[in-house]
């Protein structure tokens, strides 16, 4: 038995190494122009990674089902609307298809993705999509962005400042970042059409986020989607809402974070939206206080209020 032992831990290492150089090597993922042929934003360019599962699902019109739909229902064809945190572009496209006669302002802090996207939109002829190579947060100035080096997966960067999605998965994934300086504004801030709606997906820097919109929220009352990373992200978004009479509805009947609609306490044409497309009652998974104990804040079949 020692003796076979001994056999297997010398053979197993080379038996390893053998299976290795056998395997075919995994394709090296390039960008390129591709047009989506399915779903709400179907027609519109990117230039998107292949081979990519998450390029296959945006292609086909398979990514994230649900948001896009309420998205399709929430907004009208003169609506403005504000993407921050862009990526690879989606969302963009996906909100320049359903407002041809308003505007689509996008704002992602790493150049690659600004490059791509500019190139998909020119490509598309949205010239109502307008794109910003600016990160969003929570005061303006300079921040220093973290992302992923050349030759990496780049679909995540995060502002130092925010510490980003700190997880044992994500150090596996992204074990070598750069680094660069990179302006930021904040919501109150930006020089754009007021909004019906904003998307926020900035990896951990949501809160922070939407603590740099206060007047906005309080004067143009826009819809919010937010791609919260935890519940603890999503705690801190609401101790910034429900302040502003804001409530958050789950657009999934299973996730509770990822992600939540915030609309104004009023607002009730949001609600019926979401009805319509989830099939189920409106599920509220925060909202401040005093609504919890029964008091009501004006009007409440009052749809949203335009700044």
């Amino acid at each position: 038995m020692p003796v076979r032992h001994a056999i297997r831990s010398v053979l197993r290492p080379m038996v390893r190494g053998v299976r290795e150089m056998l395997a075919e090597p995994e394709p090296e993922v390039q960008f390129g122009p591709v047009q989506l042929t399915d779903g709400p934003a179907a027609g519109v360019t990117l230039i998107l990674p292949r081979p990519s599962e998450l390029t296959e699902l945006i292609v086909n019109g398979a990514y994230e089902p649900t948001t896009s739909l309420v998205m399709a229902q929430l907004l009208a064809p003169d609506d403005h609307c504000w993407d921050i945190g862009s990526h690879y572009g989606y969302f963009t496209s996906l909100m320049a298809k359903l407002v041809p006669q308003g505007s689509v302002n996008a704002f992602d802090p790493l150049p690659a993705h600004v490059d791509r996207l500019r190139q998909g939109m020119a490509t598309s002829g949205l010239d109502h999509v307008h794109v910003h190579q600016q990160g969003v947060a929570g005061q303006s100035g300079e921040m220093v962005l973290r992302f992923a080096q050349d030759g990496q997966d780049d679909s995540m960067a995060y502002l130092e400042d925010y510490g980003g999605v700190k997880t044992p998965l994500a150090d596996q994934n992204y074990p070598d970042f750069g680094a660069q300086s990179v302006p930021v504004v904040t919501l109150d801030e930006i020089d754009a059409a007021v909004p019906a709606l904003i998307k926020i997906d900035a990896e951990g820097a949501e809160a922070a986020i939407l603590s740099g919109g206060v007047n906005l929220f309080r004067t143009a009352r826009p819809r919010v989607l937010v791609e919260t990373h935890g519940v603890g992200e999503a705690l801190q978004c609401a101790n910034q809402m429900q302040t502003l009479d804001y409530i958050a509805l789950a657009l999934s009947p299973t996730k509770e974070t990822l992600p939540v609609l915030w609309v104004h306490n009023q607002d009730q044409q949001a609600r019926e939206c979401l009805e319509t497309v989830t099939e189920s009652p409106v599920r509220i998974l925060f909202q401040p206080e005093r609504l919890t104990a029964g008091e009501t804040s004006g009007d409440a079949t009052a749809g949203r209020e335009q700044g």
